[in-house]
């Protein structure tokens, strides 16, 4: 299971106003993977609030009680999509407190089963 990332870099993210592309990428494949609908993923308020949320709602419990199972190949496509064009090192550069999210990201969707990860089509189900 990949690493949860520390809370302080939690602590920077939420004081972001509006992030940077990458970090918003990062997250919108993050809140996607986790369960959340295309265009709550892709909203930085929705974003935030769920940066702020406190006890099993909070974002890192969620990222350690993570489920693959409601996940749709289309949804797993979505997430890939998102992250296809990064890496750790360019996300750093942008946002050392997103590298951590987005490592746990990519280490997830890697150990996804190959059924979740074969391709499919992607707008239908990823507005799940």
């Amino acid at each position: 299971m990949p690493t949860i990332p520390p809370p302080g870099d939690l602590s920077e993210l939420k004081s972001l106003a509006s992030p940077p592309k990458v970090v918003m990428q990062v997250f919108s494949a993050l809140l996607a993977l986790l369960g959340h609908k295309k265009g709550d993923a892709e909203d930085w308020k929705f974003a935030k609030k769920q940066l702020a949320s406190v006890g099993d709602q909070k974002i890192n419990s969620q990222m350690a009680k993570f489920d693959p199972k409601p996940l749709t190949p289309a949804k797993v496509k979505y997430v890939q999509e998102k992250i296809a064009a990064l890496s750790a090192e360019s996300v750093r550069k942008v946002s050392a407190a997103a590298t951590s999210y987005y490592v746990w990201v990519k280490e997830t969707v890697s150990s996804l089963p190959s059924e979740l990860t074969a391709e499919q089509p992607t707008e239908q189900a990823a507005q799940q």
